[in-house]
């Protein structure tokens, strides 16, 4: 056959091949050329909650599905956007990475061990690799070493309506390459849009199944004592009843929550870009008024963030990573954060450098921080202007304590026994028109006796209150 001819030749057999069929022809090629250095690689970490995580994946109905034009509009606005050679939306299965979106090539899914999603979704915020090569995680990955040439990634976590983080809007270049606080932003608001459509379906069926069981339920109605007076003879099957309306309490209360969460982060986010006067200055009144609906804002996230690991913590699913944690870095990293709040009430804010190094303590870094920053929203939220907030350190051979004092309004001493229970607020809350949860107290009890700490309060109505925790110092071998 002449050359002319086996070119017309080909030309008619790629037309006549779909665009799913090459992209599933050429996924098998990579995952069979790649197989042998995957093997090799370790085991990626697993999220705390990764059986609830893999349900809820699940009950998206999405894997495999073919592609939609509503999914491939994001992706092509992200690469359009920042300019990078590819952007997915993709869902982390228990053994692969599949993309529902692709753009910029057609490969379908790798294995999950070649995976930087799988690190994204380990975090609620954004997962940046500046350069691949210079990562020890990721340095050996085919996608890396390989043709493919993956040398920058940038990942926004993606969640199901309970919560649970189960892909990513990511893009990713052939150069190194940094993100500014703006295009921080743009990609987050995209992962917010990918995430709204991901769980539109989703949202519907859990209604048309609500709609249905009350149908059901208003149809039952006339057997309802029949019903009643067989349910009473079993104990087993009351108890199982009783489990599965809790079970569904649960999730209604985080679909709930999250999709309050979805739209007050996208919120957030525009309010900080006006905060930024990246539209021009806006006067002392205008800008007292914003900062004070973004701190509305931020403190209806942490009520509803503080909601869900309270469920967390009802289902046993919170997993405790031991490390060797230096505390003082975490601390001024979260009252530097702080301090504009303070700086609002006239609150000041001191932070006392304890004058030797402190020991390295024994514990999981990311519930330390939440511990920090709930007990620093106590002290803000219930110290009058003016008033101080100090923070200092204790050391002893064993353990290292953190105070935080406030000059606030105290606790009644008769309530004192009971500021750790959950939903509880003291009260002479209503006084500073602070209107907490009632949560965050406790889970910070939980998360510090679950790292082998103490934690405490002393306090004095109407002069002080002393919030303390310690940690375990980390044994010299």
């Amino acid at each position: 056959m002449e050359l002319k001819e086996t070119l017309h030749v080909t030309m008619y057999l790629h037309a006549m091949i779909s665009s799913q069929l090459r992209s599933r022809v050429k996924t098998w090629i990579f995952n069979k050329i790649y197989k042998k250095k995957i093997d090799q690689l370790a085991d990626i970490p697993l999220p705390d909650n990764e059986s609830l995580r893999l349900e809820a994946l699940k009950g998206l109905n999405l894997i495999d599905t073919p592609p939609e034009e509503r999914f491939d509009r994001i992706t092509r606005t992200a690469g359009e956007i920042f300019d990078t050679a590819i952007s997915f939306i993709t869902l982390v299965d228990a053994n692969r990475q599949w993309f529902k979106s692709c753009y910029g090539t057609e490969i379908l899914d790798t294995d999950k061990k070649i995976s930087f999603c799988a690190y994204a979704i380990l975090q609620d915020d954004i997962f940046i690799i500046p350069d691949t090569k210079k990562d020890n995680r990721f340095k050996d990955f085919p996608v890396v070493t390989g043709r493919a040439n993956i040398r920058f990634y940038a990942g926004v976590p993606i969640a199901a309506p309970d919560g649970s983080l189960v892909g990513t809007l990511c893009i990713l270049d052939h150069h190194p390459r940094e993100l500014s606080e703006k295009d921080k932003r743009i990609l987050k608001n995209l992962a917010a849009w990918a995430e709204l459509e991901i769980n539109n379906k989703s949202l519907s069926q859990a209604l048309s199944e609500r709609k249905k069981a009350q149908k059901e339920l208003e149809e039952n109605n006339e057997n309802l004592e029949k019903i009643v007076d067989e349910r009473t003879k079993s104990l087993k099957e009351a108890l199982q009843l009783s489990e599965s309306l809790k079970v569904l309490r649960d999730r209604i209360i985080r679909i709930i929550a999250h999709q309050l969460r979805t739209p007050m982060s996208a919120i957030r986010w525009n309010l900080e870009v006006l905060l930024e006067n990246k539209f021009g200055k806006f006067k002392k009144e205008q800008e007292e008024f914003i900062r004070l609906i973004y701190q509305t804002d931020v403190d209806v996230i942490n009520r509803l963030h503080d909601l869900l690991k309270t469920l967390d913590i009802e289902q046993n699913s919170i997993v405790f990573r031991e490390e060797e944690v230096e505390l003082f870095p975490i601390v001024n990293s979260v009252v530097a954060m702080y301090v504009s709040r303070c700086g609002t009430k006239k609150i000041k804010l001191k932070l006392h450098k304890p004058k030797k190094d402190l020991p390295q303590v024994v514990g999981d870094a990311e519930k330390i921080r939440i511990v920090i920053e709930r007990l620093l929203d106590n002290a803000l939220g219930y110290t009058k202007e003016s008033g101080n907030i100090d923070i200092s350190f204790s050391v002893d051979a064993d353990q290292v304590e953190v105070h935080i004092k406030d000059s606030g309004i105290g606790i009644p001493e008769q309530e004192s026994e009971k500021i750790f229970s959950r939903f509880f607020r003291a009260s002479n809350a209503h006084s500073m028109q602070a209107d907490g949860s009632g949560l965050a107290l406790y889970i910070c009890k939980f998360y510090v006796e679950k790292m082998g700490g103490r934690i405490g309060i002393q306090s004095k109505e109407g002069v002080q209150t002393d919030a303390w925790f310690s940690l375990r110092v980390k044994k010299s071998v």
